[in-house]
């Protein structure tokens, strides 16, 4: 998530949602951290249209 976050912050607004295929105002929300908005797989999907490199990381939380 950092890493898309990371990446949109590269972009003007207009150019990320464009990207991800949605709405600015949507993005606003990911960007207030409110990734409840969307599925796992779908976060995924946005860091493979944000870069040429997507890593999918899980580690075990106590």
């Amino acid at each position: 998530m950092d890493a898309v976050l990371a990446r949109i912050d590269e972009l003007t607004p207009t150019e990320a949602a464009e990207r991800l295929g949605v709405a600015r105002s949507r993005l606003y929300k990911l960007r207030a951290g409110k990734q409840g908005v969307y599925s796992l797989e779908r976060l995924i999907s946005f860091g493979a249209r944000l870069g040429p490199h997507t890593h999918l990381a899980m580690r075990k939380t106590a």
